[in-house]
């Protein structure tokens, strides 16, 4: 039977979620009739996570509005339901006014009517008897071994009466979307190039919206599986990833979207769990050959990975003044209770903003799952199969969300650019992602730092990423720090964040955290796990082609917001030795430091801590040490001057005998006076105040700046 365009609205209480009577039908329904499902209700989902009425609501009506049949499952509970009635009323009140045929299908679950009447309170009843008038079939009264039957009179009225009777099964035309290439992952050869080229322009000519088409890239995922068809017979509940051309069918409400759409897809779909750099740059390189034919990208992907692809991506890109919008589903297209229709069609709607609302285009790439439309490199999957909260972006805002039948678009979360439109109409990939080596390493009690030798000693090895404690602590023991002091002479990048689910390393709170720091390991900030292991590769392939890599610019970059993926920058005037001590004898001039990379301004300054690690006496004894800090005023002296009090940055006394100390201090106020952003030198002096001499270890000024 061929696929007919009618919307199906399948409405019934949470309640009978588990009613097999329903269930069974419902699975035999699709395949039988072929219908396209408009939505099965958001029951499916767990009641803890989700609110009837409340966040779902607008999705519900927003199908309401254009589904051409309800098909009501009816039992006592059902018109109990507030969101039930809700249901029953909206769509009855559309039936006289509605452009297309629209009818209210009840199904009577065996035994119900007399409940009904008996259990029914006076205002429900007369909803209850509202639905009898407008009933299109008898009142089923079916055993869970009649699905059969009760399939063959539903078909044979659809067939017989609604659809020869009235033109409610006229299908409605589908001019808005073209296949393209379903092989776009081979080479882009110049004949290849050539080729799209002819086949969008030939396509051109048949457009049904004048504006620029929508290209959507269906690399994969669960959002594309289709049942297994053998000789002609579909499988139940064995799927296999369909091609474009299978899984697009189940795509339905094509007329409610005011823009063209073009698929590319790859012949042979990915399994997002496999994916590698190589995948990331292909997909880079088809989206820079295609960008100047399209307003906006839609790229369907496997839900595992979806978080890394999209940092990928935003790292990737230079100039992107485009949406790039990830989207996939938990649940299949084909099977009635997906969240792949909702997913698909928001983030063609975002990814085509309104030409009346040119300032709501987000030109990022993001991740639109369910709600909510996030940072692709602020998002990190939250929950293994609940296509409600799948996605989150835990220490950032999202930048859209649904809300009262229509997604709001942040204005104030999304990230502007200085340059004009006309300075980046191409898009660039400046440097591909490094293979070289990165290990990922969580801490844990007990934890054996001489099981990783065997990966410590691999030659590729570039980086590390560390997940530490809470707001970035680790162990202090001696072993462990002496493994990564080791790693950092040879070179390795470490990067610490947080393996906390919110929240990110902090300098200012714990000497276990500022340990780290000053033996060279990076502030990895609040950064997820995904967008500091694409950076990291990203920056790292800066230098691929090259004999040496450039340590400093890797550490200075890792910490600095680049494309969104950090709250806070971080900005850094060190001075340090590897082997010999920093001498206040009384006074310490640190050497000219240029601030060329201060590219940020006082407003943007959150704050700014001092540290001078491993403080220790010239000639231990017990003694109270007092220690003076000046930024800019080489001319300072012993003896404070009344001038010299304006570049006073810090002050403190510690008490100090045969060991070393460290003091961090916050130096906010002062530094937003202080600091020039015009490339001007820095220095810091440090002078014994009660001219005891000491030496130190190191000394370093980081600036913490609001990220755009």
């Amino acid at each position: 039977m061929s696929r007919l365009n009618i919307d199906l609205f399948i409405s019934y209480a949470r309640h009978d979620n588990k009613n097999k009577l329903i269930s069974g039908f419902l699975e035999n329904l699709r395949d039988s009739m072929q219908l396209n499902i408009a939505r099965v209700p958001s029951i499916f989902f767990d009641e803890t996570d989700v609110e009837i009425g409340a966040e779902w609501e607008h999705v519900l009506l927003d199908k309401l509005a254009t589904c051409r049949l309800m098909l009501a499952f009816l039992s006592p509970a059902y018109f109990r339901s507030a969101n039930c009635i809700k249901e029953w009323k909206t769509i009855h009140k559309r039936n006289p006014k509605a452009i297309l045929p629209v009818s209210i299908i009840p199904f009577m679950i065996p035994d119900t009517k007399i409940n009904l009447e008996n259990e029914l309170p006076t205002e429900h009843r007369s909803i209850f008897n509202q639905a009898a008038k407008v009933q299109h079939l008898q009142w089923y009264k079916t055993e869970i071994t009649e699905h059969e039957s009760a399939l063959k009179d539903f078909g044979y009225f659809i067939h017989n009466k609604l659809i020869n009777e009235t033109d409610l099964g006229r299908e409605l035309p589908r001019e808005n979307y073209h296949v393209i290439d379903e092989s776009i992952e081979n080479e882009l050869t110049p004949e290849k190039r050539e080729l799209l080229t002819q086949n969008i322009l030939k396509i051109s000519q048949k457009r049904k919206f004048s504006h620029p088409p929508v290209c959507v890239i269906y690399t994969g995922g669960t959002i594309g599986m289709v049942y297994k068809n053998e000789l002609g017979i579909k499988e139940k509940n064995i799927l296999k990833q369909g091609t474009v051309s299978e899984f697009i069918e189940n795509i339905y409400r094509w007329e409610a979207l005011e823009v063209d759409v073009d698929f590319y897809s790859y012949r042979s779909p990915l399994d997002s769990s496999a994916i590698n750099i190589d995948d990331w740059m292909k997909l880079a390189s088809i989206i820079q050959f295609l960008y100047k034919y399209y307003q906006g990208f839609v790229i369907l992907h496997g839900t595992n990975t979806m978080a890394y692809t999209a940092s990928a991506l935003s790292f990737l890109f230079e100039n992107l003044n485009k949406p790039i919008i990830l989207t996939g589903a938990e649940i299949p297209l084909v099977y009635l209770n997906s969240d792949a229709q909702h997913n698909f069609t928001e983030a063609i709607n975002i990814a085509s903003p309104s030409p009346n609302r040119p300032q709501e285009v987000v030109k990022e790439v993001c991740i639109l799952f369910g709600r909510y439309l996030l940072r692709g490199n602020r998002s990190t999957k939250r929950h293994a199969t609940e296509s409600a909260i799948s996605f989150d972006s835990p220490n950032s805002k999202p930048l859209g969300e649904s809300f009262l039948n229509r997604f709001e678009i942040h204005l104030e979360e999304v990230r502007r650019y200085e340059q004009p439109i006309s300075d980046r109409e191409n898009l660039q990939i400046q440097f591909s992602m490094s293979k070289a080596g990165i290990l990922v390493m969580e801490l844990y009690p007990d934890m054996d730092i001489s099981h990783y030798q065997t990966a410590f000693d691999d030659k590729n090895l570039r980086g590390i990423i560390i997940k530490s404690y809470g707001s970035g602590n680790a162990r202090e023991d001696a072993d462990f720090l002496d493994v990564i002091r080791k790693l950092l002479e040879r070179d390795i990048i470490i990067v610490n964040i947080s393996q906390c689910y919110e929240g990110g390393v902090e300098l200012k709170l714990y000497e276990t955290t500022a340990k780290l720091f000053d033996l060279g390991v990076i502030n990895g900030g609040d950064m997820t796990l995904e967008s500091a292991y694409c950076k990291l590769r990203y920056l790292l392939g800066r230098f691929d082609n090259q004999e040496n890599i450039d340590v400093d610019m890797i550490k200075k970059d890792m910490q600095v917001n680049i494309k969104g993926e950090l709250t806070h920058s971080i900005f850094s005037i060190k001075y340090t030795l590897r082997d010999q001590k920093l001498i206040a004898d009384p006074i310490f001039r640190g050497r000219l430091k240029r601030t060329e990379h201060f590219n940020f301004s006082h407003a943007d300054i959150d704050y700014a801590v001092l540290r001078i690690q491993g403080i220790r006496l010239l000639k231990p004894v017990e003694c109270i040490l007092t220690v003076r800090v000046y930024f800019n005023n080489n001319n300072v002296d012993f003896e404070e001057r009344e001038q010299d009090i304006f570049y006073r940055i810090a002050l403190f006394s510690r008490n100090i005998g045969n060991g070393d100390i460290s003091h961090n201090i916050e130096v906010t106020e002062r530094i937003r006076h202080l600091v020039k952003l015009d490339n001007s030198p820095a220095t810091i002096q440090i002078v014994s105040g009660n001219n005891i001499a000491f030496h130190f270890d190191s000394v370093e000024l980081s600036i913490f700046t609001k990220s755009k």
